[in-house]
């Protein structure tokens, strides 16, 4: 039967009578595609419709298809744009599976007009946001990005958040779009979402540089710290993001359970130096004795690093800083000096004295003369010792 109906149809249009077109063509469920050579705009234009088209250019005008097997020039009645080829059934403009389908399809910047989006924005809002749950919804997000600016709500902005990260296609984009849907959507917001979407290595050494930025805020402490609850479950997350920006968030941010951890790689003998360098950093937020304690331990084997951390400490770095005055190893003796060559008050004055004494090392007890004189220079000059 379909052979038949081809056969006539052809048949009429080579004695170029067209008026069974319409009848054959519906009833061999057409939809006819065809080009033409022009060098005018070419538009897509759409479905069957007792022989003529629908300007997918403008979505009002009509392109007759008997004109177009006529040899004549093809352009639509309203936009005067030319025809290239076929495809979609007019009834279905205005439906959000139309919509899809041709923001995923069209050669042109995908920005469909009000009467492509139809009178149901929100059904338009929620096929969308099906369409970017699926396994490639990031690769759509471009063609989406305009219509989402003109349907998307604030309920779209838990979805859209999940494909604002810094992988995803034109993201700033969509941050753009999140912000202006959700006020209380934030640049601390958006490094929460690359935080969570990185992985070890330098994606998540990225994500900690970014929240370093931001200044401590109590009630976001939570939401920080069961995002790194998940990635901390792995044993080597401290020696793998080893950098002064991630001791900072960890030392900041971090809650208890995080400073255990740290307090336990700094008692752990057999720590690897790298996770024992993040320690070292991020526990010295924490202006605490024990803690400032437990990093002059590593003073032999991480000078540097323990001596910049109990310098961040002040309050409980003097006591512990003039105890290493005291230590048989010079390189000991000289940590503490430079150590209160910063945070030392009056108190330290006897212990740098004798240290600055001590000829067993001629460069240890330079540097507790420095430190010294550091010292003195900053007291009151009416406390000043004697000289």
């Amino acid at each position: 039967m379909q052979q038949k109906c081809l056969c006539q149809l052809v048949c009429s249009f080579v004695n170029n009578d067209y008026s069974a077109l319409p009848q054959y063509g519906k009833r061999l469920g057409a939809k006819l595609h065809f080009s033409t050579e022009s060098k005018d705009t070419e538009v897509v234009s759409s479905g069957w419709n007792d022989g003529d088209y629908i300007c997918m250019q403008c979505l009002r005008g009509e392109v007759s298809v008997k004109d177009e097997f006529a040899g004549k020039k093809t352009r639509c009645k309203k936009c005067n744009a030319r025809v290239r080829e076929s495809g979609i059934e007019p009834a279905t403009i205005g439906k959000p599976a139309f919509l899809i389908d041709w923001l995923l399809r069209t050669d042109a910047v995908p920005e469909p007009t009000d009467s492509m989006i139809g009178d149901d924005p929100k059904a338009v809002e929620d096929a969308l946001l099906a369409s970017l749950q699926e396994r490639d919804g990031k690769a759509k997000l471009p063609r989406f990005a305009y219509t989402l600016r003109k349907v998307a709500t604030k309920a779209s902005v838990p979805q859209l958040l999940k494909l604002a990260g810094r992988d995803a296609p034109e993201y700033e984009q969509t941050r753009m779009l999140l912000t202006r849907l959700d006020p209380s959507v934030d640049g601390f917001t958006f490094a929460m979402v690359d935080f969570r979407q990185s992985t070890q290595g330098s994606g998540l050494a990225d994500a900690f540089g970014e929240l370093s930025n931001f200044r401590f805020d109590p009630e976001r402490k939570a939401e920080l710290n069961a995002a790194i609850a998940i990635p901390m479950k792995d044993d080597s997350f401290f020696a793998l993001n080893s950098t002064p920006e991630a001791a900072k968030v960890l030392g900041t941010w971090g809650d208890e359970k995080v400073m255990q951890r740290l307090m336990a790689i700094l008692a752990n003998p057999k720590s690897q130096n790298a996770e024992r360098v993040l320690a070292i950093r991020a526990a010295c937020y924490r202006d605490d004795p024990k803690v400032a304690a437990s990093i002059a331990k590593w003073v032999l084997q991480e000078q540097e690093a323990v001596v910049d951390a109990l310098a961040q400490m002040t309050k409980s770095a003097e006591i512990v800083a003039t105890n290493l005055l005291a230590e048989k190893d010079a390189r000991a003796r000289s940590a503490g000096a430079q150590v209160l060559a910063i945070v030392g008050t009056r108190k330290c004055i006897p212990a740098l004295t004798r240290a600055s004494k001590d000829l067993r090392d001629p460069a240890a007890a330079e540097e507790a003369e420095a430190a010294l004189a550091g010292v003195n220079a900053r007291l009151p000059a009416a406390t000043q010792p004697a000289k």
